[in-house]
């Protein structure tokens, strides 16, 4: 008995460890409100500037809870038409790996999701994290072997209206000069890519905390068969 008490100490803390490596960090109120108004002013701002009306955003949280939950890696990988997002910090690799599938190629640049005119809702994410060597079965000789890194992500959707992708507009838009999306990842906070905070060797994402919670039960059975 005199050693259970240290043991469950011992548990405790490796559960400590576990829920934070794997702790979603939403966005605060004020992080949400300061991201809303400036997004939306730089929207209204080349609305403009290009003649085309654009739809006021509003913050969805049910989007940024599906946002932070994804397998980043994977959602890299395979894209989504259903969820519209981008990185907010990336290196190069990532970029031309996101160009490849982008189901809108020939007619609009994926970084520029956020300035779609018909888009009225955005989330983000902190938790949006991903670290991965592509392998040579995936997108060609010329990205084999190369890091992918992204950190953050916003994703954009329509709700509340019924309007289309208009290609005129998209040109238009393709054209126009849009700030960085390093822009948003500043305002909501989210740590530059190589920063002690985001660095990792392997995959990162809501997926690989299947195994920290293996690693858990497993000194859980261990404190109860010795105990």
């Amino acid at each position: 008995m005199k050693l259970l008490i240290p043991a469950l100490l011992v548990l405790y803390h490796a559960c400590l460890v576990v829920c934070d490596n794997h702790k979603i960090q939403t966005l605060s109120q004020d992080e949400r409100q300061k991201l809303l108004d400036a997004l939306n002013k730089d929207r209204q701002e080349i609305a403009k500037k290009i003649g085309i009306e654009f739809e006021t955003m509003e913050y969805d949280m049910t989007c940024e809870h599906n946002l932070s939950e994804l397998d980043a890696c994977e959602h890299i990988q395979i894209g989504g038409k259903e969820m519209l997002f981008i990185p907010l910090r990336s290196n190069d690799v990532t970029s031309e790996y996101i160009h490849e599938w982008n189901p809108y190629v020939g007619n609009d640049n994926p970084y520029n999701v956020l300035f779609w005119p018909s888009r009225d809702t955005i989330c983000c994410s902190k938790s949006f994290k991903c670290s991965k060597k592509i392998p040579k079965t995936e997108r060609g000789p010329q990205l084999a072997g190369k890091q992918i890194e992204a950190r953050g992500a916003c994703a954009s959707t329509r709700k509340r209206n019924n309007r289309g992708f208009v290609t005129d507009e998209h040109n238009k838009i393709k054209n126009a000069t849009i700030p960085p999306t390093s822009k948003y990842a500043d305002i909501i906070g989210v740590p530059a890519i190589g920063d002690a905070a985001t660095s990792g060797d392997s995959i990162e994402g809501p997926a690989s905390s299947s195994g920290n919670k293996m690693n858990l039960i497993i000194i859980f059975f261990m404190v109860i068969t010795f105990f």
